[in-house]
């Protein structure tokens, strides 16, 4: 009887060991994954120290490149927004190398802020209703204008105290309308956006590129609205552009671009405000 007490009690003591160095276990690799997270941030941070955040906006979306502040001839400053398309563009491996390349003895600065999946309306003040528009079917605020408003908090805090040499507006968007029932009143709605920011940031001179939707559905009446009145407003204003992304979005004409069509685009944002600003300039 005594040796089987003592048997039990061994086993016993075993167990307790095995469950306290599993505990043990837990604890460190939870400890070494959160110091390989944490190694990890520094070493992006250190790869990529121009970025900053923008308290209370999306993560990385204000780059600053080209000459240091206070060194540059110039400040240029250049304002993205629009939804997926734009959201999934990574600016800084196409569109911001084509720029500095374009003015390398300025200062630059790059503020992104864009959502995917959402119509003109959430940038777009005093947004028009189509016709025949029923507020209980859309499940988005109707012009409140939310989305806009982020992006110029972002913009008003990054440019403080700066005097800006030149501002630039790139707007990839559409898609949302083309398919939501709103292509009837999008012209008027990015007519409607670039006074908006034009206003806002307190100069009639900024330049816009507008990038016109892809193929993607093309021939559907909607699609041809959105795409026609994107360069018509582009055409119309002697600040403005617009760009072809038909090829952008790989061999079978999908909604978004692939990756080499990304780098299409933002190298054709450049070229576009790279003519822009240069003519303004004479």
């Amino acid at each position: 009887m005594r040796k089987s007490f003592i048997l039990v009690f061994a086993l016993m003591l075993g167990l307790s060991a095995l469950i306290s160095q599993a505990k043990d276990d837990d604890n460190q690799k939870a400890k070494d994954k959160k110091e390989a997270k944490a190694k990890k941030g520094d070493d992006d941070k250190a790869v990529d120290n121009k970025d900053i955040v923008v308290a209370g906006d999306r993560s990385k979306n204000v780059v600053f490149a080209g000459k240091e502040a206070g060194k540059g001839k110039g400040v240029r400053l250049f304002i993205l927004s629009g939804q997926s398309n734009m959201a999934a563009l990574d600016h800084k491996l196409s569109f911001v190398p084509a720029i500095e390349k374009a003015f390398p003895d300025d200062e630059l600065i790059f503020v992104k802020d864009s959502q995917s999946g959402q119509p003109i309306r959430r940038w777009t003040k005093d947004w028009i209703k189509p016709e025949g528009w029923d507020d209980s079917k859309n499940r988005f605020k109707i012009g409140k204008n939310d989305l806009y408003q982020r992006l110029m908090e972002s913009v008003k805090k990054t440019v403080e105290g700066k005097k800006l040499d030149s501002v630039s507006f790139i707007w990839m968007q559409g898609e949302a309308d083309a398919k939501g029932g709103t292509a009837g009143t999008y012209e008027d709605s990015m007519r409607k956006l670039v006074k908006q920011v034009r206003d806002d940031m307190g100069r009639q001179d900024v330049t816009v590129a507008i990038g016109r939707i892809s193929d993607h559905l093309k021939g559907d009446k909607d699609w041809e609205i959105v795409r026609a009145a994107q360069v018509k407003v582009a055409e119309e204003d002697p600040l403005a552009g617009w760009i072809d992304t038909d090829e952008c979005n790989g061999t079978a004409n999908g909604l978004h671009c692939d990756a080499n069509g990304y780098k299409k685009m933002g190298e054709a944002f450049a070229a576009k405000l790279t003519e822009l600003i240069k003519k303004q300039k004479k």
